[in-house]
């Protein structure tokens, strides 16, 4: 029931619970979360555990200069794995488990497709093995999709290989 609501929210409850803690927008916290990979609910326990200074860092990341101490800090200490595991496709399972229908062009859905396609083929395979409704689907369509590229770069270079072709005699043969 709680991913139905994200799925029609701009930023989750953490991003809006994390803004309250350091007076920054909602949006631009999910957005800071979404981009860098960030495990939103550990930046949460941080951010409203923390005093002053671990609310500042923050801040300092979110609004700073790309690449700062501060910025660096947070993703490397809260930034999650690219490999996913059992509990997150069990969580994936009992969030879109009961849900009827989505909306393919809401923001929620264009930012799961995003995450998607950042995850690595083994990922992907797994996910869509995994019989999550809407997500699996969406997982078969982005390795269907890179598969197609993919044969078209094979079909580019083994074209490129007929086509330039030195005989036995030292004679280029153009097919």
């Amino acid at each position: 029931m709680r991913l139905k609501k994200l799925i029609t929210e701009s930023a989750s409850k953490e991003a809006m619970g994390i803004a309250a803690f350091t007076a920054t927008r909602g949006d631009a916290v999910q957005k800071f979360i979404d981009d860098n990979g960030i495990d939103a609910s550990a930046l949460y326990k941080y951010v409203k555990n923390g005093k002053m200074p671990e609310r500042m860092a923050f801040v300092s990341a979110l609004v700073g200069n790309p690449g700062n101490k501060m910025f660096k800090m947070i993703v490397s200490k809260f930034g999650m794995s690219e490999s996913i595991n059992q509990n997150q496709i069990n969580l994936l399972k009992a969030t879109y488990g009961d849900i009827k229908k989505i909306n393919p062009n809401s923001p929620a859905v264009k930012k799961l497709m995003m995450a998607l396609k950042k995850l690595s083929k083994d990922d992907l395979e797994t996910i869509s093995k995994a019989k999550i409704n809407f997500v699996s689907t969406m997982a078969q369509s982005i390795l269907r999709d890179s598969n197609v590229s993919e044969s078209v770069n094979e079909a580019k270079k083994s074209t490129f290989i007929k086509v330039a072709h030195i005989s036995n005699n030292g004679k280029l043969d153009i097919y």
